[in-house]
Parts: C-alpha cells; sequence; structure tokens
C-alpha cells in the first residue's frame, strides 16, 4: 500500500495520495466487479463497468487512507473501497433519472441507454449488492453502508424536485438555506462518513472509534 509518507505543512498531501490510490483503484474494480455481481451476464457487468468508469474514486481513497492511518492492510480496505464506489455509482444512476440529466462523465446518462425502468433496478440491485457484499465482511461493514444508503435516500426524498421547483421556492420566500444544508450533509456527507467508518472498520480499529461521528 502507499503509506501516507507524502505531507504538505504537517498533514498530508491528499492530492498525491490519491492519485496513487486511484490507479490502484482503477485495477481492483476491473477484478472485484465481476466478482460482486457474478450472477449477472458479461454484457450486464459490462454495463456496470462503464458506469464506473472515469470516476474520481475520492470515496474509495478515504477508505483507504483512514485504513492506513489506523495501521491497516490494503487487501482488507480494497473490498470495502469498491463497495463504497458502487454505492456512489448507483447513487449517480437514480440522481440522473431524477434529475433528467442526459450526461454523466461526458457520456449519455445510464438511464438514457438502459431506459429508465432497467436503469433505476440496476441502481437498487447495485445498492442491494453492495449491502450483500459488506454484510459477508463484517456485521459492522453491512450497517455502516445500509445506513448510509438510508440517509442517502432520505436526503434526495427532503430535496426539491427540480430546479424550477428550487427557483419557485426562492422567489417565494419558502426556500431555507438550513435546508440545503441539511441536505448536502444527508445526500453527499453521509457517504464520506461512512467511507472513514470502514475504512476504520478494516484496520482493526476498537468499537469507539468505528462509531465516532465523522
Amino acid at each position: 500500500m502507499v503509506r501516507v509518507k507524502a505531507r504538505s505543512k504537517g498533514g498530508v498531501d491528499f492530492p498525491v495520495y490519491w492519485r496513487a490510490i486511484k490507479a490502484r483503484l482503477d485495477t481492483e474494480l476491473a477484478r472485484w466487479i465481476p466478482e460482486f455481481f457474478r450472477d449477472l451476464s458479461a454484457g450486464q457487468i459490462e454495463t456496470i463497468h462503464t458506469i464506473l468508469a472515469d470516476g474520481k474514486r475520492i470515496r474509495g481513497c478515504l477508505v483507504c487512507l483512514v485504513s492506513d492511518v489506523l495501521g491497516g492492510k490494503i487487501e482488507d480496505a480494497i473490498p470495502r473501497a469498491v463497495a463504497i464506489e458502487c454505492i456512489q455509482a448507483a447513487s449517480l444512476i437514480h440522481d440522473d433519472y431524477v434529475d433528467q440529466d442526459t450526461r454523466r462523465r461526458n457520456r449519455p446518462a445510464t438511464w438514457t441507454v438502459e431506459g429508465p425502468r432497467k436503469a433505476v433496478l440496476l441502481g437498487d440491485l447495485i445498492f442491494a449488492t453492495a449491502i450483500e457484499k459488506m454484510m459477508e465482511i463484517s456485521r459492522w461493514d453491512g450497517l455502516a453502508v445500509a445506513q448510509a444508503i438510508a440517509t442517502m435516500a432520505n436526503g434526495a426524498y427532503q430535496e426539491p424536485i427540480g430546479p424550477l421547483d428550487l427557483a419557485r421556492a426562492v422567489a417565494e420566500g419558502r426556500y431555507r438555506p438550513e435546508l440545503y444544508d441539511r441536505i448536502i450533509h444527508l445526500k453527499t456527507g453521509t457517504l464520506f462518513g461512512a467511507a472513514a467508518k470502514v475504512g476504520a472498520v478494516a484496520a482493526g480499529a476498537s468499537p469507539a472509534m468505528r462509531t465516532l461521528s465523522f
């Protein structure tokens, strides 16, 4: 594993660490995705590879970074990082369809290629598979990702539907900035927190460390 040696002003030089780990995760995703989704056809697995392609891997990198800092091994962090990246990808499938966004990472959004029905079901399948695989690793891991998925869905459900609805709420004085902050926490911050938690679990951290509010 790339140990945390590169530092700037007393802290981790995250961009340097991220570039090295991202390259490792890109390779590991190609290996682990067929393992995660072994009941799917080759064509369906290729679709999942395409969905996951070109991601920044920030959340997966965070899993590895926390595990690394706490003395963990890359071999224990990688499958957890893959699961976190899968959850992120599934959330984007759903978000793109709900928001009617037609492009993602300079490619057609999944729902425009697979159709809305298959895209939504694929997102559900990826979520469920991530939970299943993490439960196989440990109860702590399974709970962390299941709670994260539920919280992200809660944030998406509370979000104003569409930019026109949001603009109307602002114009009518019904928009509350604190609601936006809460939704960002629920939809985005939650998965970063889950990544940190499973990174701690990967390193064998104490129960007290695992339950810290990241």
